[in-house]
């Protein structure tokens, strides 16, 4: 069987990898990937308007060329920021979903940043790497009311500690039984 890649392109840089963390932990927490023809690969902007960045996507592309046998899933995940309150934020999540359409890649979004859909709180920029530290550590149980907030479709108002997540990784995954 060929293998599956599934390529997130995140927001957060190659240093710090705040974004792997989250998204790697609920992965291998929720889904089944013990047949071992899935691998899971991080693409990092740098910064969310870097989306269509040069660099970017050769990175992309290499892992896809590295993959050439197998199936290639491109998932762009952004956080929302402001986009209830803020015309550029809402702008902009506009664009980026014409970009994925139109290169059939993915979405994922989070409402209004990741750290609040999985900590349920904002986290300053400074200690961004500490939180996803103490969260990559610590047993986290996704219970049905994150997993409901994880699973809002793009028709559905994009409301604080809410993302899509679920829904798009339902697609290309298979959850654990049990």
């Amino acid at each position: 069987m060929a293998n599956k890649q599934i390529i997130f392109v995140v927001e957060t840089d190659e240093k710090k990898k705040t974004d792997d963390i989250y998204i790697n932990k609920f992965i291998r927490s929720y889904y089944d990937l013990s047949n071992n023809d899935i691998t899971i690969k991080f693409v990092h902007m740098g910064g969310k308007t870097k989306y269509k960045n040069k660099t970017v996507i050769t990175k992309i592309n290499k892992l896809i060329n590295q993959n050439s046998k197998g199936e290639n899933i491109v998932i762009y995940c952004f956080d929302t920021d402001r986009i209830d309150k803020e015309i550029d934020d809402i702008k902009f999540l506009k664009e980026v979903e014409e970009y994925c359409k139109n290169n059939l890649y993915d979405l994922i979004w989070f409402c209004y940043e990741i750290e609040n859909v999985f900590l349920g709180k904002t986290i300053s920029d400074e200690n961004k790497v500490v939180e996803a530290v103490k969260y990559q550590r610590k047993e986290v149980s996704y219970d049905d009311k994150l997993i409901k907030n994880l699973s809002i479709d793009k028709n559905e108002k994009k409301t604080n500690n809410k993302s899509n997540m679920v829904l798009v990784l339902n697609k290309h995954l298979k959850k654990k039984v049990g």
